[in-house]
């Protein structure tokens, strides 16, 4: 018996061992396949081929349907700073930027410059080839050493507009009656729905904006193309730019060459045999295979809270700004003693006035404890979007920034007509009081209930501009004056007394380390983005099997409408009055 415990231990004890080297040599397999996949050949080039939705923020988007094949969205800042530290980095031989319907916003196209400006300090070259150059594609192409364009191709600039959907009259064939309600004579955004076409005061304010917006797009494209503005703007207003050729002839590319023979030239500069692949890494693997600059390593933090969306109730989606998500979560931020700064970046139109005064209300907290608050703007820090953050300590806007429209709004829908008229359903009440059956979508509004509504609106309207007073540092008559719903670029707010300075989120952080005394920190990014794991697995096995299982995606025109359909529902939905802005700005 004592044999056989003898034999039976000797025999486990080979067992385990076997299964350990086991473990070990496939540990050994694992760690060079995972090592091979993360090498970066030298000689690289980066490619940016950007077609496609660009957050904030890294994954902090709002996915819709099954498309498994859709790089990650890697968000703008993370961009930015992969392609300054490309400059750096040895393996990388230079950057090729491919247009193809960059869909980017202002905001994102002059981080991506001023991202790229960097890189061709460190004298790496930067080519630009399209196909067909849009405006936001050009703009960043602008600043390559080479532009290549198709020679059947185009460049699309033609100036900056907005259009705008009127629905009044659809509304009124339907038998339904929007009720509309706003406090700004130039809160735009209800006009929709209680007009044909847009107001004067409207119309010029938005005049106003576009043409700061458009000067600023003639500078930088005369200083990067060293091309006459004049001549640029006579360019510009005649579409003469739709033909390649004569876009050659004014400067505005360089070379007309099909694409292969873009790369032939991209080969003949850098001495690469003709027959011989060219080294590239786009900016997702380059991400997964570099890894992002260190933010620092001390135990003093400063946060950076992405408020990026619209600002909706009750709601917990990715790319969506909502009390139920922000609260807890600045609230986790505040109570975490290594947090000494928090920088706010605000990349919103604005929406629902109920949340955005208790988020508003999280920030103050911030400052009640002693902890510097700056606010950082990126394309939008509208209605909404100014109101969470104008208590800052400091605000600081990029120039194009859409801010301001300090105004509130409310749209209250009666289906009455459409039941009675089109349909014949009709509906009758019985009620103990005078107001038990009021403000139904199927019962017209009586007078009181609408005097009951437009002084909720007026309310949140003077509140807003207490807000605005209190961390401004202003009186209420002197908000209102630049107030009334107006929209102002950054640079216009400054002077106006809304914004301190120009900058964009570096200059944040840097002033935030400032006021808390910080020398040495780390950055850490808020929210943290929650994946569906069961998503996350099916992708993975999508990729590894080289697998498409995606839906048709939506086209441009399907985008549209949808995003339309889903502001109009949100809009119709929510029982709070509104701040958001008049149009959506086209680029």
């Amino acid at each position: 018996m004592k044999q056989f415990f003898t034999f039976f231990t000797a025999s486990c004890l080979g067992t385990l061992v076997a299964l350990g080297l086991i473990v070990l040599v496939f540990f050994g397999i694992g760690a060079s396949s995972m090592s091979q996949q993360n090498k970066i050949d030298s000689g690289s080039f980066l490619t940016l081929d950007l077609n496609r939705a660009i957050p904030e923020r890294t994954k902090n988007v709002n996915e819709s349907g099954f498309n498994f094949d859709q790089p990650e969205a890697v968000g703008i800042h993370d961009i930015s700073a992969l392609i300054r530290k490309a400059k750096d980095d040895s393996r990388i031989k230079g950057i090729l930027l491919y247009s193809s319907g960059l869909s980017a916003s202002i905001s994102d196209c002059y981080n991506l410059l001023d991202a790229l400006k960097a890189f061709k300090e460190g004298d790496k070259p930067l080519y630009a080839y399209g196909d067909f150059y849009s405006q936001a594609d050009y703009l960043i192409s602008s600043v390559a050493d080479t532009i290549v364009l198709n020679p059947k191709g185009s460049v699309d600039v033609k100036g900056f507009r907005t259009i705008t959907p009127y629905y009044k009259d659809m509304f009124d064939k339907l038998g339904i009656e929007m009720n509309v309600f706003y406090a700004g004579e130039f809160k735009g955004g209800s006009e929709p729905f209680r007009r044909t076409e847009m107001s004067e005061k409207n119309r010029y304010q938005t005049k106003v904006f576009l043409d700061e917006l458009y000067q600023n797009f003639l500078t930088e494209l005369s200083d990067n193309r060293n091309v006459d503005r004049s001549d640029l703007h006579e360019g510009i207003k005649s579409i003469h730019y739709r033909y390649a050729e004569n876009a050659q002839a004014d400067k505005l590319v360089d070379l007309l060459q099909y694409k292969d023979e873009f790369h032939d030239l991209v080969r003949a500069r850098f001495d690469i045999k003709p027959k011989r692949k060219l080294k590239t890494i786009d900016i997702e693997s380059y991400r997964e295979k570099a890894g992002l600059p260190k933010s620092g390593s001390s135990k003093n933090k400063i946060a950076v809270v992405y408020a990026e969306g619209e600002i909706l109730y009750n709601n917990e989606d990715n790319g969506i700004i909502s009390e139920k998500k922000y609260i807890p979560l600045l609230r986790k931020v505040r109570l975490d003693e290594n947090v000494k700064a928090l920088v706010l970046r605000v990349d919103s139109p604005g929406g629902n006035g109920y949340s955005s005064e208790q988020i508003w209300h999280s920030i103050e907290q911030f400052k009640e404890d002693s902890i510097p608050v700056i606010a950082s703007y990126g394309n939008y820090a509208a209605s909404g979007g100014y109101y969470i953050s104008c208590g800052a300590d400091k605000i600081i806007s990029e120039p194009n920034t859409l801010t301001g429209s300090i105004g509130v709004f409310g749209i209250f829908p009666n289906f009455n007509g459409l039941l009675e008229e089109k349909l014949g359903i009709h509906h009758d009440t019985v009620q103990t009081t005078d107001y038990a059956a009021a403000f139904s979508t199927v019962l017209d509004l009586r007078k009181g209930e609408q005097e009951v509504i437009q002084e909720s609106i007026e309310r949140m309207y003077e509140q807003f501009l207490g807000r605005v007073a209190e961390g401004r540092g202003m009186t209420t008559e002197a908000v209102h004056e630049v107030a009334k719903g107006r929209v102002w670029t950054g640079t216009q707010a400054v002077e106006k007394g809304l914004v301190d300075e120009l900058g964009y989120l570096e200059d944040a952080i840097n002033e935030a380390a400032a006021m808390a005394g910080l020398e040495d920190y780390k950055i850490v990014e808020y929210p943290r983005i929650k994946e569906n794991e069961f998503m996350k697995a099916v992708k993975q096995i999508a990729k590894s099997q080289d697998a498409s299982l995606s839906t048709p995606a939506l086209n441009s025109l399907e985008k549209h409408w949808l995003t339309k359909y889903t502001s109009f529902r949100n809009l119709v939905d929510n029982p709070h009055p509104q701040m958001r802005i008049p149009w959506e700005l086209k680029f």
